[in-house]
């Protein structure tokens, strides 16, 4: 169960788009913390698992853009040694953008985006039952220990 930080804030538009960063990814270390594919869509995986969107499309770049392909025999990777968001965010609605969102947690906009693997114009995309990565510091994915 996720017991992190749960707020409401807003936007209106809903969608969610890939982006360049999971395809330039190169991973650079094993998996530290596995499970087996469970659940309907990249949200409910990310919150069944605790691990943000980004880390989770990242690390399983063979996920389509629902995450619905593969099955409950497919091991999913969720976390790497030194790149693994613990602090976590669940979206339960969205009436703002992103820059509300970091403002309210006091967190720096540049670290958000990296560790959510956005960029400023991204934070239109952010929606209702997604899971971000509201770490202090920046995660260094895909850099060798």
């Amino acid at each position: 169960m996720f017991l992190g930080p749960r707020f409401t804030f807003g936007i209106s538009l809903i969608a969610i788009l890939a982006t360049g960063t999971v395809a330039q990814y190169t991973p650079s270390k094993p998996c530290t913390k596995t499970a087996r594919k469970w659940g309907d869509t990249c949200d409910d995986l990310a919150q069944m698992y605790e691990v943000s969107n980004f880390q989770l499309r990242l690390f399983n770049p063979w996920l389509n853009l629902q995450c619905g392909n593969g099955g409950s025999e497919d091991f999913l990777c969720l976390a790497k040694k030194g790149e693994d968001c613990t602090e976590l965010f669940e979206v339960l609605s969205v009436d703002n953008d992103c820059e509300q969102l970091v403002r309210e947690l006091r967190l720096d906009m540049d670290v958000f985006l990296a560790n959510n693997g956005m960029n400023k114009e991204d934070c239109y995309r952010i929606h209702s039952g997604q899971m971000l990565c509201i770490a202090p510091d920046a995660i260094p994915y895909g850099h060798s220990e």
